[in-house]
């Protein structure tokens, strides 16, 4: 299957089983998504932080919480989102999604506190390493 693009709807709108939650690997907090799922799910800030402390959400690999996948992409609040862990996140995405029973899932833009220069390149980056993926799935640029 092929991904989708979706420029003019809410990633919270979606009706896909599983959508991305793009985080650090220390706990923190900093998206706007993180803030809005927070409020879906109240647990969700102490799992996560949990998740963090007990080693799981590292450079390299994804957790799923109920429809919720934390997908780390960088390693602190503070440094930008580098391309080459946005790559480690999408390989093990692509790795594990069978197993871990994803029939769609939604991604957000991933461009969050990443350099000017990097941007342009995000969105094939996503194309290219996610249409081999039989989920259906969706990139929201909202």
């Amino acid at each position: 299957m092929s991904c989708q693009i979706i420029k003019d709807k809410k990633i919270l709108d979606t009706e896909c089983q599983v959508i991305v939650n793009p985080v650090n690997c220390e706990g923190i907090i900093e998206t706007q998504l993180h803030q809005d799922l927070n409020k879906i799910y109240p647990e969700l800030e102490e799992i996560y932080k949990q998740k963090c402390e007990e080693g799981f959400i590292t450079m390299g690999s994804i957790h799923l919480y109920k429809n919720i996948l934390f997908f780390p992409i960088k390693e602190t609040q503070r440094e930008p989102t580098k391309l080459e862990n946005l790559e480690k996140a999408l390989k093990c995405f692509m790795r594990t999604y069978e197993a871990l029973e994803i029939k769609s899932i939604a991604f957000p833009n991933l461009t969050h506190k990443i350099s000017k220069e990097l941007i342009a390149l995000i969105p094939s980056l996503m194309l290219t390493s996610l249409n081999p993926c039989k989920a259906l799935t969706f990139i929201y640029l909202e």
